[in-house]
């Protein structure tokens, strides 16, 4: 195995392999430069890599946005402030996105699916807080407290709980 080389890498390879880590998946620029921190880039040299990034279009952050909402509420299954918070962590700021429609109604049915799964294993050990575990359980999922309130509801008439 060879070994990497400890000297300094020139502005280009630098910026080839900032290129290669956003085209791999969207990045936000908080990713991006936590990057640039662990290739060892000045701060000052940091904001012209940037924006070289943005102009090339290998950053844009209403693109990752976009992707990092979807993928969360359709494949995870996550509510809109589990989205928010995981956002703000990622991406740095509190950006307004929008979850409704299609995306929202997947997020939902996946919820409810999880949540009919959770109670057979809460109705197998004759749990007798079953609603109020259930609520809580969709509550972790970041949706709003009427919404879990409704799935729990449809849930357990469905179910003869």
């Amino acid at each position: 195995m060879a070994k990497k080389s400890l000297e300094p890498k020139s502005p280009a390879e630098l910026l080839e392999k900032l290129r290669a880590f956003c085209a791999y998946q969207e990045r936000s620029r908080v990713q991006v430069l936590r990057k640039m921190y662990g290739l060892g880039i000045e701060e000052d040299k940091r904001e012209s890599f940037l924006v070289s990034l943005e102009n090339e279009g290998f950053l844009n952050e209403g693109r990752f946005v976009k992707q990092f909402v979807r993928s969360r509420a359709v494949a995870k299954g996550w509510g809109p402030r589990k989205i928010a918070m995981a956002l703000q962590r990622e991406a740095g700021n509190g950006r307004d996105f929008i979850l409704e429609g299609e995306e929202l109604g997947k997020a939902i049915q996946k919820l409810s699916r999880d949540a009919s799964k959770k109670a057979e294993t809460l109705k197998a050990k004759a749990d007798p807080k079953i609603r109020e575990k259930l609520l809580a359980f969709c509550l972790s999922r970041g949706f709003e407290f009427d919404t879990c309130k409704n799935v729990v509801q449809k849930l357990l008439v469905e179910t003869g709980i």
